[in-house]
């Protein structure tokens, strides 16, 4: 499966922000709950090494980003996430992948 169909996948199980979360709040959970454990290794791999360290993209944006993630509802973050994985889809589809 191309990476950007990886991310796509896992997109569409991701919380979407409103009523009651699906427990696929994280992108990585997202990813282990859609792919499979080979295809899993390579997403996360991908969504890891972009966050420079950190452990959650909320961690990412307080040292990185300088936002005050407390500040941030639960579903502004949410929608943050699938911003973020839009990104990453846009990203690898241009490069064919």
């Amino acid at each position: 499966m191309k990476t950007s169909a990886m991310f796509y996948a896992a997109k569409r199980k991701l919380w979407n922000g409103t009523g009651k979360t699906s427990g696929r709040v994280y992108i990585c959970h997202a990813i282990t709950s859609t792919l499979s454990q080979r295809e899993a290794s390579h997403a996360k791999g991908i969504v890891m090494s972009r966050l420079s360290g950190a452990v959650t993209l909320d961690t990412w944006l307080i040292t990185h980003a300088g936002i005050q993630v407390d500040d941030m509802t639960p579903a502004r973050m949410q929608a943050h996430r699938h911003a973020w994985l839009d990104l990453l889809i846009a990203e690898f589809q241009a490069k064919g992948d």
